[in-house]
């Protein structure tokens, strides 16, 4: 993410800066996530959006053995000035693991997206490919399919030098296999509200 044009220096902030931000109660009722070093509003999430994660959350479980957990709407811990909410992020482990730390990587994450579509495909989508998240899913409840995004390579023209190298299209008819999953699909037209 390129820095905002402004006439005077800004500060990025380190993530544990952030994290010491919300611990403080500053940010207690903000809505925000840690892109790239600033602190970003994100957008509303009305019902539309919440019935998506609530169906996607219990597909994926169903999709993924023990060893992975499913987490809603919390943070990951991209890098020292990254620190994303994804709507859903499927990581390694289990749910004590994270007791201490958030996790630092996944296996896949989901973002639901209806008016942050073009952020979503764009800057979070080069976000996770620079940090080596091998497959990511846009939800788009606009057009009413999901955008599946996968092979993360180098693109200093993208927005944090990487992107997803292959983007494949389902309509509601198609079916979505999660690269780590246990083989079984989710028809995309059970996970669209």
């Amino acid at each position: 993410m390129a820095q905002p044009a402004f006439n005077v220096p800004v500060h990025r902030w380190r993530r544990e800066e952030y994290e010491r931000l919300v611990k403080s109660g500053l940010l207690d009722g903000q809505h925000v996530e840690l892109i790239d070093g600033y602190i970003v509003d994100m957008t509303p999430i009305g019902p539309p959006h919440v019935v998506a994660v609530m169906l996607l959350a219990a597909a994926l479980a169903q999709a993924f053995d023990a060893g992975y957990i499913i987490r809603q709407q919390a943070p990951l811990a991209t890098d020292a000035f990254g620190e994303p909410q994804p709507d859903i992020a499927v990581v390694p482990g289990a749910v004590r693991d994270y007791g201490h730390t958030h996790p630092t990587s996944a296996v896949l994450i989901v973002e639901v997206a209806d008016t942050s579509l073009r952020y979503d495909r764009l800057t979070k989508g080069s976000l996770y490919a620079a940090v080596g998240v091998p497959e990511y899913w846009v939800v788009n409840l606009t057009e009413h399919q999901v955008e599946v995004y996968q092979q993360p390579t180098a693109d200093a023209s993208s927005p944090h030098g990487s992107r997803y190298a292959d983007c494949t299209v389902l309509t509601p008819e198609g079916q979505l296999c999660p690269l780590a999953g246990n083989g079984q699909t989710i028809a995309v037209q059970d996970i669209l509200p």
